[in-house]
């Protein structure tokens, strides 16, 4: 398995996940919130791979479109998150 598809499929499912990403990089140290900035890089970033793997025929037109469609369902989930915590913040200050 070529690093590209190691990258792309993540757990032994072969399901890619921004979770990781959300609970650890994307956290600021010093204020505890999200960076939404760097989850929609990685966002971008498994994309980019999964397109990589369907034009190189490593994966089928289906299972890029479903590993896609899971990672925008992921992403809607986080951003939701982080701005309906943002909001609480705003709110209690």
């Amino acid at each position: 398995m070529s690093l590209v598809e190691h990258a792309c499929l993540s757990n032994e499912n072969n399901e890619v996940t921004l979770a990781s990403l959300a609970e650890s990089a994307g956290q600021d140290a010093l204020s505890g919130e999200i960076n939404f900035d760097e989850i929609i890089q990685e966002f971008g970033t498994q994309v980019g791979i999964i397109c990589a793997l369907e034009s190189g025929q490593k994966i089928p037109p289906e299972e890029a479109y479903r590993k896609i469609k899971l990672l925008f369902k992921q992403l809607k989930t986080v951003k939701r998150s982080v701005y309906s915590s943002h909001s609480k913040t705003s709110e209690a200050s």
